[in-house]
């Protein structure tokens, strides 16, 4: 696919944003090879209506919204997001990263 020891390059003119996910790249050379065939390289990603995790495929329903490129697991997805797409645009949780303590109930 990409060449694994390239570093990215960590701008916005080096990225492409798939649902909730962002891809860097080393050159535009390779960012061009990612956005002519995303489903080829994008791997499993989320149905921003449903949650679910899924391999998108060349006919995989998509949409597009705040340059950011959104597919989806069926058409119905496609529908809901596309009649309200700021209210799936972003996953509506934050990731917190594991603190020593924090699970301990008193």
């Amino acid at each position: 696919m990409m060449d694994p020891d390239a570093e990215a390059i960590l701008d916005v003119g080096h990225r492409t944003c798939v649902g909730y996910e962002t891809f860097f790249f080393a050159s535009e050379a390779a960012k061009s090879k990612f956005d002519s065939a995303i489903t080829k390289y994008c791997g499993i990603l989320t149905d921003p209506v449903t949650k679910t995790r899924f391999r998108p495929t060349e006919r995989s329903p998509r949409s597009r919204h705040n340059e950011r490129i959104y597919l989806f697991a069926a058409d119905s997805s496609k529908a809901s997001f596309d009649m309200m797409p700021e209210m799936y645009a972003l996953p509506g949780y934050t990731m917190l990263p594991k603190t020593a303590g924090l699970n301990r109930v008193d």
